[in-house]
């Protein structure tokens, strides 16, 4: 547990008398608990503006601190903190401490328990484990295995148990099983990420002999709901468990709100980049358990007074950063598309590595960019991971099978591709063409691609035995190289590379 969560429960014990959260039980346990839930900060510790009202900062831990304060505040009740994973990894005020900064901001805001996310594997266990020993609160991952021997690491603490006054909590934690496919490789290596119930089926029965009051599954494995349904890994999972087992899922890894109810049991997704956040109130029904009251709030910098001890923090932690993140790169003559924005850095990748073709993953590409001056901080928010460009050699037919497996998970440049508008599985390509040349079969093509997508990342296995050369940058340079050496304002191409056809 926390610092701050101690200082915040010896607080409540003391105004225990005039509060409501405790029963009029002779037991005196609480009857009314809230959990305020983030997940996904990415590393952001500084307000940004909103992209639906750019006039409207949002976000911020100075700023989030302070909307989590004023919610326990205002219930006057038991309440905790936890976080649904990638905790670290995503600017360059965070990144360039390798995540420290991250981790003590987290501590500052009082954070219990959290999960452990793909990308807070980014810069290895080794340095995973670093950050884990400056937290003063839970890392927990109750579904990562050695490979070999199927046994949690003994850094893999699956779950995590405090008793509070009144109440026995239990707080247990998962990774989405694709962390293999998302995180590079070598980074991974000697780790397997079982799926669904299976995977903690020995955890969930060793946290229902501690017999807790009150289980909290915090797990970076996200869920979407529309109008009729709800899907994805923690929606699935929550349909496996038994009744009473879980009485609360914080998810994260899906940058996007979410409330919903799966087998009775309660789900909130706050978002992402700490710009808003998920408060659940939870009141005691007796022998039938909890009943969940569950919102998410957006987090304006003009809605709250700002953290003075985090925005310290912040300042102090943020001067180098500053004067590397307000370095002026280009402009812009207007603001890209998605779809410009990857093939923007698609183009900046082939033209680097002298390559035929570029292939540039959807994931990668990870914050918009405006019109007008770009700083070198902007484009790190593009592309905060760090990865090394690589130019491999491939065959055609391999090429062809590339594009046809990628088709809508990625950005291309130096091929055109023209696609069926309603296709037969696995044949989706009409015709694609590398220099106005149909591809063929027998020839062979260079094909530049970050080092992650080069070693499978993505499911693309296809890449990982094939011959390569290291450029020798990382793709940040070769994206800066590229908007510095063309006529400013820069124009971004808006020509399609993928077209359908009837």
């Amino acid at each position: 547990m926390s610092k701050s969560s101690i200082i915040r429960i010896v607080a409540l014990v003391a105004a225990a008398a005039s509060t409501m959260w405790l029963s009029a039980c002779a037991d005196e346990r609480p009857v009314h608990i809230r959990v305020l839930a983030i997940n996904d900060l990415h590393g952001a510790l500084e307000s940004t503006p909103d992209p639906s009202d750019p006039t409207r900062l949002v976000g911020g831990v100075a700023v989030l601190k302070a909307a989590m304060d004023s919610a326990e505040s205002q219930c006057g009740c038991l309440t905790l903190r936890v976080d649904a994973g990638d905790q670290m990894q995503g600017t360059l005020l965070s990144n360039l401490s390798y995540g420290s900064a991250a981790v003590a901001a987290l501590n500052l805001l009082g954070i219990d328990a959290a999960a452990i996310g793909n990308h807070d594997f980014d810069w290895s266990v080794d340095t995973l484990r670093a950050r884990m020993a400056e937290a003063q609160y839970e890392w927990l991952a109750a579904n990562v295995f050695d490979s070999v021997t199927g046994v949690r690491p003994s850094w893999a603490k699956p779950y995590h148990v405090v008793d509070l006054p009144g109440l026995r909590v239990a707080y247990i934690g998962m990774v989405t099983s694709q962390t293999k496919q998302i995180v590079y490789a070598p980074r991974v290596a000697g780790l397997t990420f079982g799926s669904g119930r299976a995977a903690v089926e020995d955890v969930l029965g060793q946290v229902r002999r501690e017999n807790p009051d009150l289980t909290i599954l915090t797990a970076h494995a996200g869920g979407a709901c529309d109008d009729t349904t709800c899907r994805g890994e923690i929606i699935s999972l929550a349909r496996e468990l038994d009744p009473g087992e879980v009485d609360l899922i914080v998810a994260g890894h899906r940058h996007r709100g979410m409330k919903t109810v799966v087998n009775g049991i309660p789900i909130i997704q706050a978002g992402a980049n700490g710009a808003a956040l998920g408060i659940v109130d939870l009141f005691r029904q007796g022998a039938e358990g909890w009943r969940a009251e569950v919102r998410v709030q957006r987090v304006f910098a003009d809605e709250v007074t700002p953290d003075v001890q985090m925005q310290e923090l912040v300042t102090t932690l943020g001067g180098t950063a500053e004067t590397l993140a307000s370095r002026s790169v280009a402009t812009l003559a207007a603001a890209p598309s998605r779809e410009e924005l990857g093939n923007l850095i698609a183009d900046s990748q082939r033209q680097f590595a002298e390559a035929d073709v570029a292939l540039m993953n959807f994931g990668g590409v990870r914050a918009p960019l405006p019109a007008g001056p770009v700083t070198y901080g902007m484009l790190y928010s593009v592309m905060p991971f760090g990865n090394e460009l690589w130019r491999l050699t491939i065959s055609g037919s391999e090429l062809l099978r590339l594009l046809e497996q990628t088709l809508g998970g990625v950005s291309v440049s130096g091929v055109q591709i023209r696609v069926y508008g309603d296709p037969d599985a696995g044949n989706r390509i009409a015709s694609a063409h590398v220099g106005g040349q149909p591809i063929a079969d027998g020839d062979t093509y260079s094909l530049a691609v970050s080092n992650f997508l080069a070693e499978g990342g993505d499911g693309l296995s296809i890449l990982t035995d094939l011959p390569r050369e290291d450029i020798g940058v990382t793709t940040l340079d070769a994206l800066i190289w590229h908007l510095q050496a063309a006529p400013q304002p820069f124009v971004i191409p808006s020509n399609p590379r993928i077209v359908t056809v009837d």
